[in-house]
């Protein structure tokens, strides 16, 4: 089995973000009872400067956070190439688990993300995997829900029209759809505004 981390973001000095860092330590927590491996997935996640990215991916951050809780480097598998959910599923899957003929993961996200994590992941992998998902809790205040919310919801709507039409385990049709010019205009377009929000508590 491996333990799949999605990122969740990288500030331009390399800084992890404190969800990121939850889900490291929730993933070495399952590695330390069950001693699997890790993969952590990763390039920058929209850096703020296209023209200046930060020096390292999010996965090489997330690598020497591992590293300092004493995991040792063979332990762990990291993507340099993802750069969202559709795209770190499709390098898991054709990088790692065909490759080394593995069937089973367990992928650690938030709790807030889990619907579209399940869709993109079961969708791409297909059905002769066995997938599990863990979710992290994040403590948010009522502007952040309401934010948090609404975008998630796009992202939601925004990934069942990215995959439509791909049948369930065809990562060559994910590849023509993530590599289509289209592509990375369409998953950015039409997100929600920071100040377009409704509170939710």
């Amino acid at each position: 089995m491996i333990i799949i981390v999605l990122g969740s973001g990288i500030d331009q000095k390399g800084r992890l973000s404190k969800e990121t860092i939850n889900r490291l330590k929730e993933a070495h927590r399952l590695h330390l009872e069950n001693g699997a491996c890790f993969l952590l997935s990763g390039k920058y996640n929209f850096p703020k400067s296209k023209e200046n990215p930060p020096r390292f991916t999010e996965a090489e951050v997330m690598l020497n956070y591992l590293k300092k809780l004493n995991v040792k480097e063979e332990k762990i598998f990291i993507d340099k190439e993802s750069t969202d959910t559709i795209s770190a599923a499709y390098f898991a899957k054709t990088k790692h688990f065909i490759p080394q003929k593995e069937k089973k993961a367990t992928i650690v996200t938030s709790g807030i993300n889990m619907e579209r994590v399940e869709y993109i992941f079961f969708k791409v992998f297909g059905e002769e995997y066995q997938l599990h998902l863990v979710a992290t809790t994040q403590k948010l205040s009522c502007q952040s829900k309401g934010m948090i919310f609404a975008k998630q919801k796009v992202l939601n709507e925004k990934a069942k029209k990215l995959l439509e039409g791909i049948e369930s385990g065809d990562h060559e049709a994910v590849k023509k759809r993530i590599s289509s010019p289209q592509y990375e205009k369409e998953k950015t377009l039409g997100l929600p505004s920071n100040l377009n929000y409704k509170k939710t508590c």
